[in-house]
């Protein structure tokens, strides 16, 4: 049980922060090379990666939460702690940031100061999320880290064979 539920943690930590390093990487470009492209395919970039990074965040928090009630370690609870704390980001930007970013853009006031102000916060939720999974990932490594489950045992010298006794 926990072998598959610390393997469900860690293809959803993958899918998770891959994802992320990947938008960041495919928009960045896509901005330096095309931007009219870049003003048009972003949105729907960050509205598709939105719906993917709940639907990843709440198998990650699951799979997590039910490692850590197979294995008690504090690692496990830390690797919950974080993808909670980066599931946050995911919420308050699906609710708070996109949304009325994404209104923004559709009355053609992306260069205005409420867009800019609402970007401005955006960037700081998506890299607090890309550096929260990426401790979540180095506490994984450490989770995954097999530990004996006991302190190691002094050895006791054997007793030397009974002498016989004089006769």
């Amino acid at each position: 049980m926990r072998y598959g539920l610390s393997l469900l943690t860690t293809i959803a930590w993958g899918l998770w922060f891959g994802g992320m390093v990947t938008l960041f990487l495919f928009v960045s470009y896509l901005f330096a090379t095309d931007r009219p492209t870049a003003v048009v395919a972003a949105p729907k970039m960050f509205f598709a990666f939105e719906r993917f990074q709940l639907i990843v965040a709440a198998a990650a928090l699951l799979a997590s939460a039910g490692w850590r009630m197979v294995v008690p370690r504090a690692s496990i609870t830390a690797l919950f702690a974080f993808f909670a704390l980066a599931t946050v980001g995911v919420v308050l930007s699906a609710t708070l940031i996109r949304p009325p970013m994404e209104r923004l853009r559709e009355q053609g006031e992306s260069s205005g100061p409420q867009f800019q102000r609402l970007h401005n916060i955006s960037v700081p939720v998506y890299s607090a999320q890309a550096i929260l999974l990426l401790l979540g990932g180095i506490t994984q490594h450490s989770s995954l880290t097999p530990r004996p489950p006991y302190p190691p045992r002094e050895t006791v010298p054997e007793a030397a064979p009974p002498t016989i006794p004089p006769a």
